[in-house]
This record gives structure tokens, C-alpha cells and sequence, in this order.
């Protein structure tokens, strides 16, 4: 039985569809750690159950010293995304020199109103 499982997986269209993705491989990258606190920042924007009105949650980590923060949010506005970064990550800790996000589609939400050019 075992074998014929496995010849009728190598034979399915459909099954080789699916699977094509798993063969492909990306070189491995430099990942260099920051030199101090606050220069590299993590950032996502992530919904959750209602609570409260609240409706999504900003979670900023600092990559040097692993220091968490979150933040609830009602509304997933680019306004009001970056005046709850600003005011509860930049305003505390200053701007850091690099940003990183999730390769979600809200990541236009944060990044652009960041950016000063």
C-alpha cells in the first residue's frame, strides 16, 4: 500500500502543484546583530477578538534587548497606526535606524507615514 501511495503522489498533477514551492530555497542572509538599544525595531500590526472596541493590536519588539510593547487599537488607519507608534515607541525610546515588518499587506499602514522623505 505504501508504494502505491507513493506512485500515485508522484504521478498527481495536482499533488506536485502544491508541492513545487517546498523545493525552492533562498541563499541564506546576513542577519547582523544591532550595536545598541533601539536601532533595529520589529513592528506588527495584527488583528484580535473585540475587546473593549478594541479591534488590533501594534506590537513593537527591540531587536538588541527583546523589550516588548503593545499596543490595543480600535482602527487599522494609517493615522492612527503611526500616532500610536509615534507616541507610544518613538516619543519614548527616539527613532531607530532600521524597521522591520511581516510581509503582511497592512504593512502600508505604518511604514509610510514613518518615513520622512
Amino acid at each position: 500500500m505504501r508504494q502505491d501511495v507513493s506512485l500515485w503522489v508522484r504521478t498527481c498533477l495536482q499533488c506536485q502543484r502544491v508541492k513545487i514551492s517546498r523545493h525552492t530555497r533562498s541563499k541564506i542572509g546576513k542577519f547582523e546583530p544591532p550595536n545598541s538599544r533601539f536601532e533595529h525595531v520589529h513592528i506588527d500590526l495584527e488583528p484580535v477578538p473585540p475587546s473593549e472596541g478594541f479591534r488590533f493590536c501594534l506590537t513593537c519588539v527591540d531587536r538588541f534587548s527583546k523589550w516588548p510593547e503593545a499596543f490595543p487599537l480600535i482602527k487599522s488607519s494609517a493615522q492612527v497606526v503611526s500616532k500610536v507608534f509615534y507616541t507610544g515607541w518613538i516619543a519614548r525610546f527616539g527613532p531607530s535606524n532600521s524597521l522591520q515588518t511581516n510581509e503582511h499587506s497592512s504593512n502600508h499602514l505604518y511604514l509610510r507615514p514613518y518615513r520622512s522623505s
